[in-house]
């Protein structure tokens, strides 16, 4: 009986391994997967010198471990099974509650940053004194939603972090910070649940900020609008937790007359948000159409004065606010834009410049080196 019963389960487990070789076998090759929202390992490039040096075996097992059958499937129930074991965090990413993912904070390279501080400061610095800037850095979600933290978290104080660098901007600069309007309304919803951004509503507590430091016009009957309720965003990418409540996308509904220039693909537009884009997986793209070098906008607003953002994704949900306050509203993304800086202020007689990020991508990014 015992030897039936083995055969039996040997069978079973030959038939499961040999469905799986054929299903890995006869499936089509993904370039692209949705849900983690990245390019996937394709077939490596075979030659004796790369197997011989393990770079062939190496590339080819990560191109199994991407293409494999079932492998959406198979991370989210593994990430579903550590969440019930009590796992608080995977790949960067808090479980917080409520359904809730949180992208964690670590580290921070202390030398980066004082180097990105003294870009900044040493470009205010050369600017034109007719130029006014302005600078805002926006805390993640883990430093705001704090009682939406598993209940074990080591994420570094984001909001020290950003008051130190404020201390440490030229006074050329004038430094809008929102840490605490941020944490006196961490009750509301001012994050995606599932994405690293901050929301609409997040991004319409920022301009209020930024509005009352410079006397911009301020709505006291915004009307908003949902155009899709079935986002996952870049968090439950990178976590994993592909089964949880997915997010809303909201736009602010505007009445200003615009015209929208995408130099980078000769798109022009009427309209600030990007419709076809709510049909992708990355629906924040909906904002602007994502990442530009360069985005033009002119406005019928009748404060004629030309706004330059120096920015990074946090801008494009923050952008529909400023419709009503600026004529020219310009956008440049250092990741992209590798000119001169000064010489786009120059010859678009900018006005004001506003340095717009995330505190955590102006820690760890290393473009601002080309504001030079």
């Amino acid at each position: 009986m015992k030897k039936m019963i083995d055969r039996i389960t040997i069978g079973m487990f030959a038939f499961i391994l040999s469905g799986l070789f054929i299903m890995n076998i006869l499936r089509p090759v993904r370039s692209f997967s949705p849900n983690e929202n990245r390019i996937l390992a394709q077939f490596p490039e075979f030659s004796v010198k790369k197997l011989l040096n393990h770079e062939f075996t190496s590339n080819y097992e990560t191109f199994i471990t991407d293409q494999f059958a079932g492998r959406d499937q198979w991370v989210a129930a593994k990430t579903s099974m550590e969440r019930l074991l009590g796992k608080v965090e995977n790949n960067g990413v808090y479980f917080g509650k409520d359904d809730t993912l949180i992208e964690k904070l670590s580290a921070v390279d202390a030398a980066l940053v004082d180097k990105n501080i003294r870009y900044v400061n040493q470009f205010a610095d050369t600017l034109d004194q007719q130029v006014k800037i302005d600078m805002m850095l926006i805390p993640g979600a883990a430093a705001i939603q704090k009682a939406k933290l598993p209940w074990i978290s080591d994420d570094i104080d984001q909001l020290a972090l950003i008051d130190d660098i404020q201390s440490k901007l030229t006074s050329r600069i004038n430094f809008v910070n929102v840490n605490e309007t941020f944490l006196a309304h961490a009750n509301e919803d001012l994050y995606f649940r599932t994405d690293h951004h901050y929301s609409i509503y997040g991004a319409g507590l920022a301009y209020q900020c930024y509005a009352e430091a410079l006397d911009l016009p301020i709505s006291d009957s915004y009307v908003y609008e949902v155009v899709a309720n079935d986002f996952l965003g870049t968090l439950a990418s990178q976590s994993g937790a592909y089964g949880i409540k997915p997010d809303v996308i909201i736009k602010l509904v505007n009445d200003e007359q615009i015209t929208v220039t995408y130099p980078d693909t000769g798109l022009i537009d009427n309209n600030v948000y990007l419709e076809d884009n709510l049909n992708v997986k990355d629906k924040y793209t909906y904002y602007l159409n994502g990442n530009h070098s360069l985005v033009q906008i002119k406005t019928n607003a009748d404060r004629h004065e030309k706004l330059l953002i120096l920015r990074d994704s946090y801008a494009n949900i923050f952008t529909p606010y400023l419709l009503q306050a600026f004529s020219e509203i310009d956008l440049l993304d250092l990741r992209y834009y590798k000119y001169s800086i000064s010489e786009y202020i120059d010859e678009h007689e900018i006005d004001r410049v506003l340095i717009l990020y995330s505190g955590k991508n102006f820690m760890s990014d290393v473009n601002f080196t080309f504001l030079k």
